[in-house]
């Protein structure tokens, strides 16, 4: 611990490990933690030669809480300092982060721009981990547009190289999102089986985002009409995504729980769940065509259930993202 230390706060070293600490807290989901050791971090003096690192960890945390604006901002920042100090590492992970704020906040312009000053300075610097990472978030837009063979050849690519270089936590995660692929593409057993893989493996490495490929099978076994084995899924997944008080997913899965409430015609835990991610959604601002495509489904199934007024409710969030 930094207070054990014996390190003078004015010291680099100091400044190293503080920005360490929070992005092991961040990485391992101990969101409260991660802001207080933030919170102390900013209130002394810091080593300047750490402020770009600071920022880009600054981002993260904000990211994670649904601060969208506040993880641009972060992000932007730490760009800007590491670039006049070409920094290179630093600077492509905070162009990583500065793209997906500007995905989720649902500017695609301007997160393509950021996305192609990574990828021409990932290239000149032959920092593969750092292509694939850029292929990942390059499928997130094809999929947010309906552009399903664009994403699934660049996930296939992006999944093939990282098994190649051992590097399971980012291949685990293309899976996973090849799962969405296959889900969209109405392939359900691809998806199930994309999807089956990630939890196991995520599971045998303590995956702190479990519960993304959770509501991600929810999500395929309810639209084929499996309530009943998609209902521990959803469970446990809200369960996760309370403790982590990580707001968009957790909006994501209340706007899953709909689809169950309204199959068993329970409408006083339809209205709960939907005040949460109203809230959550509207307090973030994050957009995503997943959230999107879960308000349609408890729509749909909301209105077949005989609630039109409900059901509106839920096509006005969709419509939003």
């Amino acid at each position: 611990k930094l207070k054990r230390s014996g390190i003078h706060r004015s010291d680099i070293i100091w400044s190293q490990l503080a920005v360490l600490e929070i992005e092991v807290l961040i990485t391992s989901n101990d969101i409260a933690a991660a802001k207080e050791k933030l919170q102390e971090v900013e209130d002394v003096h810091f080593h300047s030669d750490m402020e770009c690192a600071l920022h880009r960890a600054a981002g993260e945390l904000a990211l994670r809480k649904g601060d969208l604006k506040e993880a641009a901002e972060r992000f932007f920042n730490g760009f800007t300092l590491s670039a006049e100090k070409q920094d290179i590492p630093l600077l492509h992970r905070n162009l990583l982060g500065l793209s997906l704020s500007n995905i989720h906040l649902g500017d695609f312009e301007q997160a393509r721009i950021y996305l192609d000053i990574l990828r021409d300075n990932a290239q000149k610097y032959n920092d593969l981990t750092t292509l694939a990472r850029h292929g990942q978030y390059s499928a997130i837009i094809h999929l947010q547009f309906g552009e399903l063979e664009k994403a699934e050849q660049v996930l296939k690519k992006v999944t093939t190289y990282l098994g190649k270089s051992n590097q399971r936590r980012l291949q685990i995660e293309s899976i996973n999102m090849l799962g969405d692929v296959y889900r969209r593409m109405g392939h359900w057993d691809l998806s199930q089986k994309a999807y089956a893989k990630t939890l196991v493996v995520m599971e045998q490495m303590n995956h702190p985002n479990i519960a993304v490929p959770m509501l991600n099978m929810a999500m395929v076994l309810i639209q084929q009409q499996m309530y009943i084995e998609a209902e521990p899924y959803i469970n446990r997944s809200l369960a996760i995504l309370h403790k982590l008080d990580w707001g968009p997913m957790l909006a994501a899965g209340h706007i899953l729980a709909l689809c169950m409430h309204a199959h068993n015609y329970n409408w006083k835990e339809w209205d709960r769940h939907l005040e949460k991610a109203d809230q959550l959604l509207n307090e973030s601002k994050y957009v995503d065509s997943e959230i999107a495509i879960f308000a349609q489904l408890a729509g749909r199934i909301t209105k077949e259930n005989g609630e039109r007024s409900r059901s509106l409710k839920l096509l006005k969030i969709s419509r939003d993202q």
